[in-house]
């Protein structure tokens, strides 16, 4: 589900085979001529179609639109693969309902992100013995209460046939010690502890924690020691000698998640990395100079990124709009903050390079760890006007102002926006949140819920 979807021109030339006859389709053209073409199309046809766009858009778009169009997706016998990560609250109550439930024998593929839906009752996680042919399970932002319980129990009855289990993960060092009352000290969150069992042992899965000192903090890494086509690369990890202009790069197929901590890395890189769909630059690429887009592009396909990951804290807006000019598939921007000095705020909103990728960007889930006033937030909703998802770290002061904006139905660049997540709060932000929200009617139907120390509104 993850995948680029084929690249469309302006023009395209159908052939039906049953009725034997050329179809011309201008993408740019909406009157009724478009979709009376588009029906015209065999059933065979339209099911090809349909297997190059994701499942629930498939739904949103065609499942009411006509009896023709509910009977092909009703009817049909092609795999299912569900992603909920960029979902609504309402458009899931009714994809459960008309897709998920009635199809459990056709899912192949189930993908989780959404943390208020782990715990929701109609969610599909409760259900998973019932998903017969499932093949790739995906779970994101889970808690940590759920992890001890999952792993376990869910290969032991739903994968025993499981040869391989990679797992990497990569967060800030917590080593809490507290009294339970009876005199014993207890040591939280020890991820490694929770994979020491004789249960991995037998299965010869061997798991390490690394402590990583890096330059604006430091974190643990909690990785697989016998990783199976290691898919995660850091460039820089090793030596290695600058090629010439005539050698061959060496090609590594097997990894998809390429790190580079320093900018100087990608110049005369021996390596190719054909299949990456996640980059993650590092705090190398703070205050250079040169142009970011151009090196990269000589070690992966930028093109086919869906992903990226910037952990500078010192990225200007200029060079974060001139990556993403030359990444027009990424799906999913994270990074640490967004260097806006002497910026003019209106002004850059008319720059063409930034008119140009926000009509462009088709990113839809967006997460800036730096806490943000409502200029900024109103400046990178302009840039990602497609946004479905926020994550950002906010204060109190202007909490409000910012909420009633994200949740202003007359604001055409939040018109997609259905969820959002507020890093490092407060206890009492949640109460204040929700009377605010019902007070001023802002949303109707939603979930509002706190996880750890973050507040998660989904609507």
């Amino acid at each position: 589900m993850n995948q680029i979807k084929r690249q469309r021109n302006n023009s395209v030339n159908i052939y039906d085979n049953n009725k034997k006859q050329k179809i011309q389709v201008d993408s740019n053209c909406l009157s009724k001529e478009v979709t009376t073409c588009f029906e015209d199309l065999s059933n065979e046809l339209i099911y090809e179609i349909f297997e190059l766009l994701d499942c629930d858009h498939v739904y949103q778009a065609f499942y009411s639109l006509n009896t023709r169009f509910y009977n092909l997706i009703t009817n049909s016998t092609l795999p299912i693969e569900v992603n909920l990560s960029s979902i609504s609250k309402s458009t899931f109550q009714r994809y459960n309902q008309d897709i998920i439930l009635p199809n459990k024998h056709r899912i192949h593929s189930l993908h989780l992100s959404n943390p208020c839906l782990y715990n929701d009752i109609s969610s599909p996680i409760h259900i998973l013995p019932e998903f017969l042919y499932l093949k790739t399970l995906s779970l994101n932002d889970i808690e940590s209460e759920c992890l001890e319980y999952l792993w376990e129990q869910l290969i032991l009855s739903h994968m025993p046939k499981l040869r391989i289990f990679d797992i990497r993960h990569e967060d800030l060092p917590i080593d809490i010690t507290i009294d339970n009352h009876n005199g014993n000290q207890v040591v939280l969150n020890n991820s490694i502890d929770k994979f020491t069992s004789s249960f991995w042992s037998e299965r010869q899965w061997f798991f390490t924690q690394q402590f990583v000192h890096e330059a604006y903090g430091n974190c643990t890494t909690f990785y697989s020691t016998n990783p199976y086509r290691r898919k995660y690369y850091i460039l820089g990890e090793e030596i290695h000698p600058s090629t010439s202009l005539n050698s061959k790069k060496t090609h590594l197929q097997s990894v998809q998640h390429l790190q580079i901590d320093d900018a100087n890395e990608t110049i005369d890189c021996k390596y190719y990395f054909p299949n990456v769909t996640t980059l993650t630059l590092g705090y190398g690429f703070s205050r250079t100079r040169k142009l970011i887009a151009s090196n990269l592009n000589h070690i992966i396909p930028l093109k086919q990124l869906t992903k990226l990951v910037i952990k500078s804290r010192y990225l200007s807006l200029t060079k974060l709009i001139e990556v993403l000019r030359f990444t027009p598939h990424i799906r999913t921007l994270i990074f640490e903050s967004i260097l806006l000095y002497r910026v003019n705020y209106n002004s850059i909103q008319q720059n063409e390079t930034f008119q140009l990728v926000s009509n462009t960007n088709m990113i839809t889930n967006v997460t800036l760890k730096q806490t943000c006033n409502l200029d900024k937030i109103q400046l990178l909703v302009a840039l990602f006007p497609r946004i479905q998802h926020l994550t950002i770290d906010h204060d109190m002061k202007d909490l409000q102002s910012t909420v009633r904006f994200l949740l202003k139905k007359t604001n055409q660049n939040t018109s997609q926006l259905c969820s959002i997540r507020l890093l490092s709060t407060r206890e009492s932000w949640l109460t204040r949140l929700r009377t605010f929200i019902e007070s001023e009617t802002l949303i109707t139907d939603y979930k509002l819920k706190k996880i750890n120390t973050d507040i998660h509104l989904w609507w």
